[in-house]
């Protein structure tokens, strides 16, 4: 996602019922090849069975909050 120098993010991978399975805060974006900001996330795919996620992305504000709203992005795993 594009992102701006400075701020600090706070990902979180969500079931669609709304149950958080992994998240991580003070994420910084770091420099795309554009210039550009770019908020790159990992998790452990081992965290996630087969069925249908949300992952969740809020800037953080001055006092440490995850602003909403925030970028959802919902995803689907399959186990071949």
């Amino acid at each position: 996602m594009p992102a701006r120098a400075g701020e600090r993010y706070r990902a979180s991978v969500q079931t669609v019922e709304g149950a958080e399975i992994w998240s991580r805060t003070n994420l910084k974006p770091t420099r795309a090849g554009t210039g550009r900001g770019l908020l790159a996330v990992q998790f452990p795919a081992r965290l996630l069975p087969a069925g249908d996620y949300i992952l969740a992305i809020n800037l953080i504000d001055a006092h440490g909050k995850a602003e909403e709203p925030g970028l959802y992005y919902p995803f689907r795993v399959r186990i071949h």
